[in-house]
C-alpha cells in the first residue's frame, strides 16, 4: 500500500507537470508577456530536433568505451568551469529592486554599520539575507579588496555546480551512470537559469541546489555507519536550516521529508529509528538556526517594528488578483502599507482576500490558480534573461546585442526545458525504483508549486530549487525512454519533414530578430 502511495505521489506531480508542458510548449507567451516569443509550432520543431540529438548522443555513449566515456566527462567538466569562469569575471550586474536593498545593506553591515533601512521594517524576511550576504563581504573587505563582486560570482557558481555533484552522486546510485551523467552535465553547461543566478546577488542561487544536496546527504546518512552517517546528517541539518531561515517557503522541503520518511518506515523501505533521529536532528538544528540569526540581527542593530512590517495576509491578498496572474502588483502593496498600524493592515489585507475569493467564486479560482501555474512553472528561463539587464561591467559585443542575445538565450531555454519536461514525466509515470528518493522530489515539487499557486504571490524565480530537480530526473527520463531508430525508407521521410520544419522555422525566427530589431 505504501509503495502505491509513493507511485501516486509520482503520477500526480507528472500530471501537474504534463499541464505545465502544454504551457511551456504552446502558450508561453500567456503568462508575463514580458518577452518576445517565437511561435509555438517553432518551439515545437526546434524541440524535436533536440530529442532526436539526445537519441543521437545515447547511441554514441553505447559506442564509446569506458576511458572515451571518462574523457567526455572530463571534457564537458572543463567546458563548464571555464564558461562559468569566464561569465563570472566578465559580468557584474547592477542591482536591483530587493537585491540591491540587500545588496546595499550588506555593504553597509560589513563595514560595521548597525543603522538599517527602512526597507528592512518593511520586509523583515530579508533581513537574514543581508546579514549572510555581509559575511561574505566581510573578509575581502578586511584582505583590501572593495570591490569583490567577480570573487562573490565566482563563489555562487561553486555553490550552485554542488547540485549538479549531487545531481551525478544520484545518478550514480541509480545505476544511469551511462548515458544520463553526461547528459545532464550537457544540459548543465547550456543552462541559461545557471548563468544567470550566477550573477544574481540574492538568495535563490543559495536555494537553488538544496534540495539536491539535502537529499545526497541524507542517502549517505542512511547508507553508511559511524563518523560517516552522522557527519552527513549534520550536514542535511544544516543546510535544511540555512534554506529554510534564508527563504521561508523551503520549509515545504522540510515538510516534504517528514512525509516521505514517515511513509518509507511503514514501508520498511528506511528504519524508523534513523528516520526519526534525523528529523529530531532537523528540528533541533531549525530551531537553533532560528535563534542564531535573530541573535545575530539585534547584535547588528536590527530592530523589529510590527507597525511598518507587512502582514502574511497582505501576500495572499496580492496572491488572489486576477488582474496579475497572482504576481507582486504594486496597488496592493501600498494599499496595504499606507496603513499606520499592523491591525489596519491585517484588516485590508483580510477584506482583500475575502472580498476575491468571493468574486472570483470556484470556478474563477480554479482559472486563476492555473494562470498561477502557468507563471510559476511556464518558462524555462525562470525569469533569468529579466534579472539582470543592467550592467556595471560586461563585454561590449554582448552590451550592443542584448536584445537580440535575450531572445536566443530564451528560445535555448525554453526548448531545452520542454525537452526536459518529457523527459521528467516519462520517469515520474513509468519508475517503480528508487521510490524513496524519486517521490520526495515529486512531493517537494508539488509542495513548492501547492504554496505559491494556492497561497502565495508568483514569479518564475520562485520555481527555482526545482530546476536542478527537473535537469536531473529529466535526463534520468532521457536515459531509460526507448531508443528509436528508422529504416531508409523512414528515415528519409522524417529527415524531409524536418527539412521543412527547420525552414519555416528559420523563416519565422528571422522574422521575430528583424521585427525585434525595428
Amino acid at each position: 500500500m505504501s509503495k502505491k502511495i509513493l507511485i501516486g505521489i509520482n503520477w500526480l506531480a507528472a500530471g501537474i507537470l504534463t499541464l505545465v508542458l502544454l504551457f511551456a510548449a504552446f502558450i508561453p507567451e500567456a503568462f508575463l508577456n514580458k518577452e518576445n516569443w517565437v511561435q509555438p509550432p517553432v518551439l515545437i520543431i526546434v524541440s524535436i530536433g533536440l530529442l532526436i540529438i539526445i537519441n543521437g548522443i545515447r547511441k554514441g555513449v553505447d559506442l564509446m568505451t569506458p576511458k572515451m566515456y571518462r574523457w567526455s566527462l572530463i571534457i564537458v567538466g572543463a567546458l563548464i568551469f571555464m564558461a562559468q569562469l569566464f561569465v563570472a569575471l566578465s559580468f557584474i550586474d547592477v542591482a536591483r529592486a530587493d537585491s540591491y536593498f540587500v545588496r546595499e545593506q550588506a555593504i553597509a553591515l560589513a563595514r560595521g554599520s548597525q543603522v538599517w533601512q527602512d526597507y528592512f521594517k518593511i520586509y523583515p524576511n530579508n533581513v537574514n539575507t543581508a546579514l549572510f550576504e555581509a559575511a561574505l563581504i566581510k573578509p575581502f573587505l578586511k584582505l583590501g579588496i572593495t570591490q569583490p563582486w567577480p570573487w562573490l560570482n565566482i563563489i555562487r557558481f561553486i555553490w550552485i555546480d554542488t547540485g549538479l555533484l549531487s545531481g551525478l552522486f544520484i545518478i550514480r546510485r541509480w545505476k544511469y551512470w551511462r548515458p544520463a551523467a553526461l547528459l545532464l552535465m550537457i544540459t548543465w553547461l547550456l543552462s541559461v537559469p545557471v548563468y544567470s543566478f550566477g550573477l544574481f546577488s540574492y538568495n535563490d542561487p543559495l536555494i537553488m541546489p538544496m534540495a539536491l544536496n539535502i537529499i545526497a546527504l541524507g542517502l549517505i546518512f542512511k547508507n553508511h555507519h559511524g563518523k560517516i552517517r552522522w557527519l552527513a546528517g549534520i550536514g542535511s541539518w544544516l543546510l535544511l536550516a540555512l534554506s529554510v531561515v534564508m527563504k521561508s517557503n523551503q520549509i515545504v522541503l522540510w515538510i516534504a521529508i517528514f512525509i516521505i520518511l514517515v511513509i518509507g518506515s511503514f514501508a520498511k523501505m528506511v528504519d524508523w529509528k534513523l528516520a526519526l533521529k534525523w528529523l529530531v536532528g532537523s528540528v533541533i538544528t531549525l530551531v537553533l538556526f532560528f535563534g542564531m540569526f535573530s541573535g545575530i540581527a539585534k547584535n547588528n542593530g536590527y530592530v523589529k517594528s510590527p507597525d511598518q512590517s507587512t502582514p502574511v495576509t497582505s501576500w495572499i491578498a496580492m496572491s488572489l488578483n486576477p488582474q496579475t496572474q497572482g504576481q507582486y502588483n504594486g496597488a496592493d502593496f501600498y494599499s496595504v502599507r499606507s496603513a499606520k498600524t499592523a491591525t489596519e493592515k491585517k484588516t485590508i489585507a483580510n477584506d482583500k482576500i475575502r472580498e476575491r475569493v468571493s468574486e472570483m467564486g470556484p470556478i474563477g479560482l480554479t482559472s486563476h490558480f492555473v494562470q498561477k501555474l502557468g507563471v510559476f512553472l511556464s518558462h524555462g528561463d525562470f525569469d533569468a534573461i529579466n534579472l539582470n539587464q543592467q550592467w556595471v561591467k560586461a563585454p561590449s559585443e554582448f552590451s550592443s546585442h542584448q536584445d537580440s542575445d535575450r531572445f536566443w538565450a530564451l528560445l535555448v531555454a525554453q526548448v531545452g526545458y520542454i525537452t526536459l519536461l518529457l523527459g521528467i514525466i516519462w520517469k515520474l509515470f513509468t519508475t517503480r525504483k528508487h521510490l524513496l528518493v524519486t517521490s520526495l522530489l515529486s512531493m517537494f515539487t508539488l509542495g513548492l508549486t501547492a504554496f505559491h499557486v494556492l497561497i502565495w504571490e508568483v514569479e518564475p524565480r520562485y520555481a527555482l530549487p526545482l530546476l536542478p530537480i527537473i535537469m536531473v530526473l529529466g535526463t534520468v527520463g532521457w536515459s531509460s525512454a526507448p531508443q528509436f531508430s528508422f529504416n531508409t525508407s523512414r528515415r528519409v521521410a522524417v529527415s524531409g519533414l524536418m527539412a521543412v520544419g527547420i525552414i519555416l522555422s528559420t523563416f519565422s525566427l528571422i522574422q521575430t530578430t528583424n521585427l525585434q530589431a525595428s
